[in-house]
């Protein structure tokens, strides 16, 4: 016995091993093979942009316990922020953290 186990859980049996070797010996018809897509689906039609930013250590331990809390990803909960944001009448014009304001003021040298 070889000790693996399918992706299902299903102990792997010598007569399978000796199958699955028999099939790829013969070879694979790539018109059947499944195609695989790399990456994480898309979250809308078409691709979905990668936004990145930093946040303080402090911020970033909230979002953790937060996420944890709530069973939801960091990503997810940045989304939902970030969407709301974008819905909010205040615009940029009066930031809700010191350091939202601190950088909203602060000219970036990029």
């Amino acid at each position: 016995m070889t000790g693996l186990q399918t992706k299902t859980g299903q102990p792997l049996t010598e007569e399978m091993i000796e199958a699955m070797a028999r099939e790829a010996e013969a070879g694979y018809d790539p018109a059947t093979l499944r195609p695989r897509r790399g990456g994480r689906p898309s979250l809308a039609e078409g691709t979905s942009p990668r936004v990145q930013f930093r946040v303080d250590p402090a911020t970033f331990e909230a979002l953790l316990a937060r996420a944890r809390a709530e069973a939801r990803g960091v990503s997810e909960i940045a989304r939902l922020a970030l969407e709301q944001y974008l819905r909010d009448d205040r615009g940029v014009s009066e930031p809700a953290h010191p350091v939202a304001a601190r950088a909203a003021t602060t000219p970036r040298s990029e």
